[in-house]
């Protein structure tokens, strides 16, 4: 681990570490989906056509979204690998991560390969709003023979961190029984084209399924009117005593 944070770029391979896609109505954009005063998550994907093992690379986030710990879920490989990370400049909220083998040999090194490879939990402060930017940098990961190689662009990688409302999993800026259907949908391995995981936990469960679902279309009806009867606000009439 000490090798790989301070090793600098030798090579470059094809390969690039970026924040997943959110399918939204205007197209694909990079982004993570947040819910203010909750935790979200950053996930770190890699597509690469070479085997890769240890990486390091740079998150900077907008102010309001703070890495909440070092812990985070590897893919297919949580019980080798560790995530590990340190503060490089808090004026700027920028955090450098390192995830690396957890003392298992050598043979048995569990290669990197396409997906998701850490899941950074972050703390969403109460009054964050719209969409601010964050960057991703210092791309750097080492191959089988443990040389280092660099998968940075010419520039850091841009993706935005947006608010939106808790449940709101269709993104049309209302949270209602729309949403629970698409949630059931997902539920169902039929997830809508437009459908926003991040938000869709209602029930702080860990999960987005049927429970979510239930929550949402019981908040729908709670504030729909029990009757289809319009109410019109009677006119004060005065009354006039006859002379």
């Amino acid at each position: 681990m000490l090798a790989l944070l301070s090793m600098g770029s030798s090579a470059f391979a094809q390969g690039t570490v970026n924040v997943p896609l959110v399918k939204r109505t205007a197209g694909q954009v990079n982004e993570v989906s947040v819910v203010a005063s909750r935790q979200g998550k950053v996930k770190i994907e890699l597509q690469n056509n070479a085997n890769y093992r240890d990486l390091q690379f740079d998150l900077t986030l907008p102010a309001g979204v703070t890495v909440t710990s070092a812990g985070g879920v590897v893919q297919d490989a949580a019980e080798k690998y560790t995530v590990a990370f340190n503060t490089v400049d808090a004026t700027k909220n920028k955090v450098r991560f390192v995830v690396y083998n957890n003392g298992q040999d050598q043979e048995e090194l569990v290669k990197f390969t396409n997906g998701i490879i850490v899941e950074i939990p972050v703390d969403v402060a109460e009054t964050y709003t719209g969409s601010n930017p964050g960057t991703l940098s210092t791309v750097i990961t080492s191959n089988d023979a443990a040389e280092s190689i660099s998968l940075d662009k010419d520039e850091p990688f841009e993706f935005t961190v947006r608010a939106l409302l808790l449940g709101n999993v269709n993104d049309d800026a209302y949270v209602d029984a729309t949403d629970a259907v698409a949630i059931a949908l997902h539920d169902l391995k039929a997830t809508p084209a437009i459908f926003v995981e991040e938000v869709g936990d209602v029930v702080e469960d860990g999960l987005v399924d049927s429970t979510d679902a239930v929550r949402i279309a019981l908040d729908d009806l709670a504030k729909t009117p029990s009757s289809s009867k319009v109410y019109v606000e009677e006119e004060n009439e005065t009354e006039v005593e006859p002379e």
